[in-house]
Order: structure tokens, then sequence, then C-alpha cells
């Protein structure tokens, strides 16, 4: 009890909360300290093996997994299955997805010392504000990309398909609405992996260098590990641009999840701006005209999305006060759940 007060903790019936001063690094919103020398002279090198033995069991998970994919597409070549790893989606996706998420949960509880479960859990007992976040994230996505397609019919870069339109029949509709419903899941399993996982795990400590270079490693490994659905897609034009952008889409997931304090948040987004796709994919209403500027089929490979990337990721730094204040649940920060901390919850973490 002792240690929580002075680290700044206190219970208030059920609800633990962390002062405004010091939410594990964090002001009234997210920030990002730098540790003066003063402070931490002669513990540089502890830092250093911290860090770096994190990095170190990361990189050893991801060799892991991909020697099982190597193993796994290596089986169903020799079975002369008609599915492969490198399937965008259907079984073989899901391949992946099973192969990944079991190595996930071994390695968040035997290295990370943190539960799955319990963690969700810490979300599920905050299930009002997840809910505010999730909506509230999705509506602004789809807002935006409705504002960005507006704007590329007035300078003609896309036009409406009246053809489509009349051709829109309720099986359409209904695989529409399917393709909706897996986008969600989706974004939530990428969001889970990626953010809560990847980069919560290296985000060790509340400083400016480590929460930089979580952010950039997460997105970079976000990028790459779409090369397995990437791969028939080498000799294309667009596959190096369409990598970068997908590092852009990753940096500013990451930025969402850690300025506001909710997974829920990024999950939101991420369903947003790629259902919006997936439902123009589907219904073929809009016909996009290919430009430098603007990329190809997807609006990934082309500056314009990127600068859009960028500046979408200033703007939700720029609103942390706001968003922090109204939609945190957890500290984005990685502590073990058997620490006097717990996992940094709003609402505090059963153990």
């Amino acid at each position: 009890m002792l240690y929580l007060k002075r680290n700044g903790y206190r219970d208030t019936g059920s609800d633990r909360r962390i002062d405004a001063k010091d939410r594990c690094g964090c002001g009234s919103a997210p920030r990002f300290d730098r540790p003066s020398p003063s402070r931490y002279r002669g513990r540089q090198p502890a830092f250093a093996a911290n860090r770096m033995t994190r990095y170190r069991n990361l990189a050893l998970l991801l060799i892991g997994f991909t020697l099982a994919i190597v193993v796994a597409e290596a089986i169903l070549r020799l079975a002369d299955a008609p599915i492969s790893v490198t399937d965008r989606k259907g079984p073989g996706e899901m391949i992946v997805f099973l192969i990944a998420l079991p190595m996930l949960v071994w390695f968040s509880v035997a290295v990370g010392g943190v539960n799955p479960l319990i963690w969700f859990g810490g979300y599920l007992r905050d299930w009002p504000r997840m809910l505010r976040g999730f909506l509230t994230m999705f509506l602004v996505a789809t807002a935006t990309m409705i504002v960005i397609y507006l704007v590329l019919g007035l300078t003609g870069k896309v036009q409406w398909s009246e053809e489509a339109w009349q051709n829109l029949t309720p099986k359409i509709w209904w695989r529409t609405v399917v393709s909706l419903l897996v986008v969600v899941v989706l974004a939530t399993t990428e969001e889970t992996i990626f953010r809560a996982f990847i980069l919560r795990y290296l985000r060790w400590k509340a400083t400016l260098a480590v929460t930089v270079s979580a952010l950039l490693v997460s997105s970079v490994i976000f990028s790459l590990s779409h090369l397995i659905a990437l791969l028939g897609s080498v000799n294309q034009p667009d596959y190096l641009p369409l990598l970068f952008g997908l590092f852009l889409f990753g940096f500013l997931m990451g930025t969402v999840y850690l300025v506001t304090g909710s997974l829920s948040c990024s999950i939101g987004l991420h369903a947003g701006l790629l259902g919006f796709k997936v439902f123009l994919r589907r219904t073929e209403l809009l016909i996009q005209h290919e430009s430098w500027l603007t990329g190809g089929s997807d609006l990934r490979t082309g500056p314009a999305m990127w600068g859009l990337l960028l500046l979408a990721a200033l703007i939700v730094f720029l609103c942390r006060n706001w968003l922090w204040s109204r939609l945190w649940i957890e500290n984005v920060v990685s502590t073990r759940q058997d620490s006097p901390e717990g996992l940094g919850f709003r609402l505090g973490s059963k153990r």
C-alpha cells in the first residue's frame, strides 16, 4: 500500500486511478519523459540490457514464426494442397493465424508475464469506455474516408458508377455486410498482435526514446508481416510503395493506441479505414483512376495518402489531452501482472 501511495495510485471503491501528475509517465495525457542523467546515472547499462533483451526475445519469436510458416507451406506443397499460406483470405490466411496466436499466447505468459485472458478482462470491466472508443474512432475513420473520396471526386480522380448502382442486389449487400464483420475481426486480431502485444511489450518504460523505438519497430514489423500475403506481387510496381504505406498505417494505429490508452480506439480506426475500402471493393460503386499522387486501386500506395496518414498521426498527438481524458483504459506500458502496479488498467486488474 505504501508503494502504491508513493507511486501515485489510489483506490476509490473498485476504481484504481492514477494521479494526473504521474500516469506511468503520463500527465493529463501520455507524456514521454526523457530520464534526467542525474536520476539514472550509473543505471544506463541496466536499461540498455532490459531493452536489448526484449528486442532479442522478440527477434527469436519472429524467427521461430517464420520457420513455422516455411514448414507449413512446405507441407502444403508436398500434399499438393490447393491452398497456400500466402493466400490473402480463406484457409491459407487462417493457417497463418493458427500458427501465430498460440505462439503469441505462450510468449505473453512465459516471457512477458501476462495472461492474455486477464489482460482482456481489464477491457471487459471497462466495457462502456471500450465501446465508446471503438465507435468514436470508427465513425471518425468513416467520415474521413467519405471526405477524401468527395475531394477525389471533385478533382476527377474517381467517378460514380451508375451501372454498379443499378446492379446492386440483396445478395451483394449481404456479402458486403459479412465482409465488414470479417474486417472487424481482422482489425481486432491485427491490433491485438501488433499493438497490444508487440508495441506494448517493447514499451517497457514511458520515456521518449523507448516509446518512439517501440512505435517504429512495431510499425516495421506490421508492414513486413504483409510480405506473406504480398509474395505474389513482388514484381508489381506498387509493391514497395504499398509496404511503405502499410508502415505509415501501422505508425498511425500505434500512435492512436499510445495517445488514447485504449486498444479499442486503434481497432475502431483500423476497422473504419479498412471497412470503407472493402465496401467500395464489394460494391464497385466508385471507379478510381490511377495517378502517381493517389496511387492505384489501393490509396496506400500513393504519396497523397502517405501525407494524410502522417497528418492524422500528428492531429491525434496534438489532441492527446482531450483523447486521453475521455478514452484511456490502460497505461500502455509493459508490466507483469504480478508486479505491484499490476497491468496498469484504469479500473485496476485482478491477478
